[in-house]
């Protein structure tokens, strides 16, 4: 496997925390189109990252970098289009995904939060997270997450990636969130992307070690904050948010993720750590569509990301990808 991520501090290369945040099948191509589209125009590596955050879909295309795979082969995966041979090697090892697709329909059943997580909410309002809470109380749906970590076990295996790896899921019970690869190392690779990954509403709840999580996102759609405790200097970090838009006109939705982002953003450029975040413009929201799970879009998504990534590039928003600050 190649040798990736945690280089940073070394002959030069800046130091990048990279942050992948939620979206579904279009958000997979979105930000497989962006890393492909920041290596052609700074020839920027992704796998190179000094930290990977990855939340929800955006945990599979960070899984898929810490395993080697780079930006442009998972961008021409996404794409339809002919991989190299060196990542066509690695996605091999993947196996069949035998579960079914998300539903494109359907509603959120709500029921009762878990009462550990009113608790926490009463004790602790500042702590809790009104919308992890709210989470909590819908009834999970049918879709298994077994499947998908049958299929990524293949390429992980059981072993975590030296290279720093994050993966936030939701604790059902308690509505807190919990940090595979920083807090708890016990599942797989494989396991912590399912619970990530595992919608409210739609997918059953993923269990590890008898205990319920759910998808990632419902605590944040990105989870940038978690940077803030990073123990070592970072010199940008970059946030891919498929959910937030740069204009929040058309969707309350996008609006609220948005919302969230820019107090994460905050944050973290409080503690003096330069962040620039890549969202949907109204030309990307059009190629994107209104369902995170088309995956017709994919090429498309791809494409314009790439083309996108291109003119922040030349707007001088990834100078520090260059050089150390």
């Amino acid at each position: 496997m190649r040798a990736v991520g945690a280089q940073g501090s070394r002959e030069g290369r800046p130091r990048v925390g990279l942050v992948l945040g939620a979206g579904g099948l279009v958000g997979q191509a979105f930000h497989s189109g962006f890393l492909a589209g920041l290596h052609d125009a700074t020839g920027w590596d992704a796998r190179d990252a000094s930290i990977v955050v990855g939340t929800s879909a955006g945990s599979w295309v960070a899984t898929y970098l810490r395993f080697g795979i780079s930006g442009p082969d998972l961008a021409a995966a996404y794409a339809d289009e002919p991989m190299t041979a060196e990542g066509k090697a690695i996605s091999d090892r993947q196996n069949p995904d035998p579960s079914p697709p998300l539903p494109e329909g359907g509603r959120f059943r709500i029921g009762l939060p878990h009462p550990s997580a009113v608790v926490r909410a009463l004790r602790a309002p500042f702590d809790a997270h009104v919308m992890a809470v709210l989470a909590s109380a819908l009834t999970p749906g049918g879709t298994p997450t077994t499947g998908w970590a049958e299929s990524l076990h293949g390429l992980t295996g059981d072993a975590w990636p030296d290279p720093p790896l994050w993966i936030p899921a939701l604790r059902r019970r308690d509505a807190r969130r919990v940090v595979f690869g920083r807090d708890d190392r016990t599942p797989s690779v494989a396991a912590a992307v399912a619970a990530s990954s595992a919608v409210p509403g739609y997918c059953a709840a993923a269990v590890i070690d008898g205990v319920e999580y759910i998808d990632g996102a419902a605590y944040s759609p990105t989870n940038a904050d978690l940077l803030r405790s990073w123990p070592e200097p970072l010199d940008l970090v970059i946030v891919s948010s498929p959910m937030s838009a740069a204009s929040t006109t058309r969707s309350p939705e996008r609006a609220l993720h948005s919302l969230r982002l820019a107090i994460e953003v905050f944050m973290l450029r409080r503690a003096g750590i330069p962040t620039v975040v890549v969202a949907p413009d109204p030309e990307t929201l059009d190629v994107m569509g209104p369902s995170s799970r088309d995956r017709s879009r994919r090429p498309a998504v791809v494409h314009r990301l790439r083309a996108l990534a291109g003119e922040r590039t030349r707007a001088g928003d990834f100078a520090r990808l260059s050089s150390t600050a």
